[in-house]
């Protein structure tokens, strides 16, 4: 019946995650073979979720919801993993601990000081720790006014509650390492008190990393309204985050979307903000991204095309772009079927199409004098819906589903009529043997010996 293949599943779920444990620690000791079990380990995961996901909902158990998905989101499936988050951040709702941290963090902190700090030797560790949970009225105030860090005053450390958990941690382990000097009856009052607080810190930690993470499957998945609301609540936790900085210069454009009006000043700082977003990427392609076409897109409702003009020139310079950038694996030639066409490339997902055509649309702007070089197209292709950034001049692409040389069905983007099956090489042409030196005739005379040659012995 369907209770007996529920459980079954859930036992064989069980088995892939032991070897996905054993593989972990194998791997970890490293070894002539250890470069061979992450295709293990990942694709016992994998099965793992897949047995697993489909089953959770609002009843599950939320720490089961929470460590699938994160696995999830680890294996980039981000779709399924924002709806794992969501059925996460319902169960923190009614977290009493929580809100009641949030609504007075001063007098729980207070409550948990007046037992965990009586003696000297911890009061540092635990003032350490306070400050990553409570920010001083100075700091709040000093910070609201844009204030650089070294102007906030004494206290310079902003809530971080992902480390207040870990700096938890070490001040547990500390209290552990002087068990003998506080003695039986101290040390128990201690960690009584700091069985509940350790809880809810580490929720507030894990409200946090939720809170990012859904917001970045929202994004990536194209839900975009509901990105801007979840990151909007993040800034207010943290001003200084630079996915959050994103998303409130992406709330200034959306105000000059609507029509609204924007002081030039809100303008300027929201370009700064941008422009420091892109210089700081580094390698995150999807940051870099985001704040150039922010720039552009505020440079352009400052009246500034110079900025725009130079960049995009540089651009088809350099033969490099977004549709260069944010794309995925394109199909390989394995010698029985072609590679993608070279002037096609896959988008990453529905984050990098909805930048692309922002980046497209400012090639519209009034005053710009470069042209696209790409355009976007999508199709469905292997029962799967495919975003494709296909260059200006190429022809119309189709998606051919063909079984490659490994048996594996696989999609190739080519032009429209073209076979994507590779051409067969010629097999080499066998040389012919060369012919055998014909024998010296008899009657030759046999080389004399070099002596007799040349005048014999001396």
């Amino acid at each position: 019946n369907i209770k007996t293949v529920a459980n079954g599943g859930k036992l064989l779920a069980r088995v892939f995650q032991n070897i996905a444990n054993q593989g972990e620690v194998l791997k970890a000791a490293g070894g002539p073979d250890a470069d061979k079990l992450a295709p293990v380990i990942e694709s016992s995961k994998r099965a793992m979720a897949d047995l697993i996901e489909p089953d959770l909902g609002p009843t599950s158990d939320p720490r089961t919801i929470l460590f699938m998905a994160n696995l999830l989101y680890d294996m980039d499936e981000k779709p399924r993993a924002g709806r794992l988050y969501e059925l996460f951040m319902k169960s923190l709702e009614n977290d009493t601990d929580m809100k009641r941290f949030k609504l007075d963090p001063k007098g729980t902190l207070d409550q948990v000081e007046a037992t965990v700090a009586q003696r000297p030797e911890f009061k540092p560790d635990w003032a350490n720790l306070r400050t990553l949970l409570e920010d001083s009225p100075t700091l709040k105030e000093n910070r609201a006014k844009g204030l650089d860090r070294e102007q906030w005053g004494p206290d310079k450390t902003p809530i971080d509650y992902p480390r207040a958990a870990l700096s938890l941690r070490e001040f547990k382990a500390k209290l552990e390492s002087k068990r003998t000097v506080l003695g039986t009856d101290a040390y128990k009052r201690i960690m009584e008190t700091l069985a509940e607080f350790d809880r809810t810190v580490n929720t507030l930690a894990q409200d946090v990393r939720v809170r990012t993470r859904l917001a970045e499957a929202y994004r990536d998945s194209g839900r975009s309204e509901e990105a801007r609301k979840l990151y909007i609540s993040l800034i207010e936790y943290d001003p200084e985050d630079p996915q959050f900085a994103a998303a409130l210069v992406d709330q200034v454009i959306e105000d000059l979307s609507k029509g609204g009006k924007v002081p030039k000043e809100q303008l300027d700082k929201a370009r700064g903000i941008a422009v420091g977003l892109r210089e700081d990427a580094g390698k995150d392609l999807v940051q870099y991204w985001q704040a150039q076409i922010q720039v552009f897109e505020l440079s352009f409702a400052m009246g500034d095309l110079k900025p725009i003009n130079n960049t995009l020139r540089k651009m088809r310079v350099g033969k490099t772009d977004i549709s260069q950038d944010l794309v995925q694996p394109s199909g390989r030639a394995d010698g029985k079927v072609k590679a993608d066409d070279k002037r096609v490339r896959r988008a990453k997902n529905v984050n990098a199409k909805n930048l692309a055509e922002r980046f497209l649309k400012v090639f519209t702007y009034s005053g710009v004098e470069e042209k696209p070089t790409f355009r976007i197209e999508e199709m469905e292709a292997g029962g799967k819906p495919w975003i494709l950034f296909i260059d200006i001049e190429a022809p119309k692409m189709v998606g051919n589903v063909v079984e490659n040389a490994d048996g594996i069905e696989v999609v190739v983007f080519l032009p429209e009529g073209e076979s994507p099956m590779a051409e067969a090489k010629p097999a080499p042409q066998k040389q012919p043997d060369a012919p055998a030196p014909a024998p010296a005739p008899a009657n030759d005379p046999a080389p004399a010996p070099k002596d007799a040659a040349e005048g014999g012995a001396k």
